[in-house]
């Protein structure tokens, strides 16, 4: 790609060599060779082309943990610790599973394995990672891609704590955990990384979780400068005008305050891991673009927790919430000297360790009055005990501790304190005690809804906390929908998709259609919505109606591993085994880690004579989900049929 770093004059000559004398005669990034996005993240380039021009702000922030948030594991740089025999390794008890992970030839591979009554190796699950997530500033998890597109979650994690160690990533603490299912979703990646260039619609609620074989390589400088295109075309226009280039583009810093930080809350405001922000209807995993009002792209939840207070809840992506509980931005806000993220933080640069004491004590006495000592005068009156000269405000008063929701790590606590208590009980260990939420409400009263829009948020809150099972919610948004679609003031098909789900958790068939079929006629295209409604007809007995639904569906979707796993159950319930494992064929070939068609493979084969392929499939169940509902139970006697050891099948 020619360098972009040239002079406007340069770029008038070239246009005619490379056959751009006539305006709109060819695109001229085409021309140049830079791919443009054009799907549901629409307009985006390549960040590395930003270094062309901003070479300094690009180099530094290769160092941030933004710009290394998200890497190829083929050729990733290796920061793990392994054993001699180069593998890591970690077992964990409460689920009694043994983990390794190790590197081959630049090459990243996982196994999970548990050792039968004999001490041999079973329930073997290997897998090379394609991805790694995470910074390595703190911690890395890794991911794999199915042959269907799905990017799933493995259960280790590797953490910088302690010179480093081997441990369960967050989530998988307990015994009962989603092990090697659990899936990367667009809202997930939308924080995580830069957008990936996928369908229009795709990142949409109810929309399949797939994603390309190449992604963008950490998040890059449109996330906050927005996309780059219409930037780079504005540069590279026959006669250029500097205003014109840079009207092209978000600088941030010329944004109102609210929208300057709805570019940093829209990932790090994140109140609570038990109930997200919602989405606002209609808007898209990847459709936030800088410049505009957060609150038109997300609704921020709290939550009342039973285990914990407010002031006592630390999670690892508290920085803005635990800020705006201290004195210093609650008493400084409105005014020009206003504390925010950027008082402290430069996104492009990564303080050196050796500036860090005299840059953050700068920016506190920036506001601190001093003493004839150079000490913070305090409120007392007392006097400042001494400080190190190489010691930091921060230290003492914004102090590293250890996170409720990631207990391998420590973090800084934004919330700035007098006194925050002993520093050795902060970042002591701590078992994992998961939120308990007893009431969901607004992060702040005013987000731009209408009181039953700011009801239904909170309702939708909970019902997601409770996997939709909690019928007094779902009772209430039927009621608040019903009013609302009276007074035409329903947005969107999400709300319907809610409550769909929610009625389908509580087997209320009747109020699953009726949902399904309101939010279809929003969003006619919805693949959730499309597989409730098949859902819905099947179980309240119209199964006829239901598969034919459900055809339609993988007719339309068909790498859709939901709705063809569905299909599949509804031609074994008809007799039909064999056009059922045909339907199960792509699943178990591209979406192979798909427990339950393993398991539907298994009992069709067994209700077909073929024991031998029975077995295979259930011990492939097993593989890859240990505690696999009723595949141990229905795999024995298979097993003792066959004349196989028994011990080989327990787990002690």
């Amino acid at each position: 790609m020619r360098c972009l770093a040239i002079t406007f004059l340069s770029f008038v000559f070239a246009f005619p060599a490379l056959g751009l004398a006539e305006a709109g005669a060819v695109d001229p990034l085409a021309a140049f060779e830079i791919p443009v996005t054009s799907g549901a993240a629409a307009g985006y380039v390549p960040d590395a082309v930003c270094g062309e021009c901003h070479s300094d702000k690009w180099e530094s922030f290769q160092q941030v943990g933004m710009g290394k948030s998200f890497v190829k594991a083929d050729g990733a740089e290796v920061i793990e610790r392994f054993d001699e025999d180069g593998v890591g390794r970690f077992y964990h008890e409460p689920s009694n599973r043994h983990y390794e992970l190790w590197v081959d030839d630049g090459r990243y591979y996982f196994r999970r394995y548990q050792l039968n009554a004999k001490g041999q190796r079973t329930h073997v699950f290997e897998t090379r990672v394609d991805w790694i997530l995470g910074s390595g500033h703190h911690s890395r998890i890794y991911l794999y891609r199915t042959g269907s597109g799905e990017l799933m979650q493995l259960p280790l994690s590797w953490y910088t704590l302690q010179g480093g160690l081997w441990e369960m990533a967050p989530g998988y603490e307990e015994a009962d955990h989603l092990g090697v299912n659990r899936q990367v979703r667009h809202r997930c990646m939308a924080c995580h990384n830069a957008f990936p260039d996928v369908p229009k619609g795709s990142d949409l609620e109810g929309m399949p979780q797939t994603y390309p074989v190449d992604l963008p390589e950490g998040i890059g400088c449109q996330r906050c400068h927005g996309p780059g295109a219409a930037h780079l075309r504005a540069l590279y226009s026959e006669a250029p005008e500097t205003e014109a280039i840079k009207a092209a583009i978000v600088n941030p810093i010329d944004l109102p305050r609210q929208e300057l930080y709805g570019i940093c809350y829209g990932c790090h405001m994140q109140p609570s891991v038990a109930v997200t922000p919602e989405l606002r209807p209609g808007r898209g995993a990847y459709s936030f673009r800088p410049g505009e009002p957060l609150q038109g792209y997300k609704t921020l939840l709290d939550i009342r927790d039973e285990t914990r207070n407010q002031s006592q809840r630390f999670d690892i992506n508290h920085h803005p919430y635990r800020m705006e509980q201290s004195a210093c931005f609650t008493q400084t806000l409105g005014q020009e000297n206003a504390l925010g993220c950027l008082t402290c933080h430069d996104p492009h640069r990564k303080v050196p360790v050796a500036e860090r004491a005299d840059h953050y004590r700068q920016i506190c006495l920036s506001c601190h009055e001093v003493d004839a000592r150079d000490l913070p005068v305090m409120a007392s009156g007392e006097p400042h005990p001494d400080v190190d000269p190489q010691g930091q405000c921060t230290s003492c008063h914004m102090p590293t501790r250890r996170t409720q929701d990631v207990i391998h790590t420590t973090m800084t606590d934004h919330r700035i304190q007098r006194d925050p208590g002993p520093l050795s009980v902060l970042v002591a260990p701590m078992r994992k005690r998961p939120a308990k939420v007893a009431a969901v409400t607004l992060l702040y009263p005013d987000q731009g809804l209408t009181p039953q829009e700011a009801e239904m948020a909170k309702l939708i809150g909970g019902l997601r906390y409770t996997s939709y099972k909690y019928a007094p919610a779902a009772k209430q948004l039927k009621a608040l929908l019903r009013q609302m679609e009276a007074e035409g003031a329903v947005r969107g098909f999400e709300p319907w998709l809610v409550l769909t789900r929610s009625a389908l958790a509580q087997q209320r068939y009747d109020l699953a259609l009726v949902a399904a079929e309101k939010g279809l006629s929003v969003a006619p295209d919805n693949a959730m919505l499309l597989q409730q409604r098949a859902m819905a007809l099947f179980l309240s007995g119209d199964k006829a109606a239901g598969r034919r639904a459900m055809e339609d569906l993988v007719a339309r979707y068909p790498d859709f591993a939901i709705a063809r796993y569905n299909l599949a159950v509804f031609l074994q319930d008809a007799g039909e085994q064999q056009a059922a494992l045909t339907m199960l064929a792509p699943i178990l070939n591209q979406s192979e880690v798909n427990w339950p068609a393993w398991r539907l493979k298994a009992r069709i084969e067994a209700a077909r004579g073929d024991e031998p392929a029975a077995i295979e499939a259930y011990l492939q169940a097993l593989r890859i989900a240990p505690l696999a509902p009723k595949v141990q139970d229905e795999l024995e006697p298979l097993w003792s049929r066959a004349g196989r050891d028994p011990e080989a099948l327990v787990i002690p």
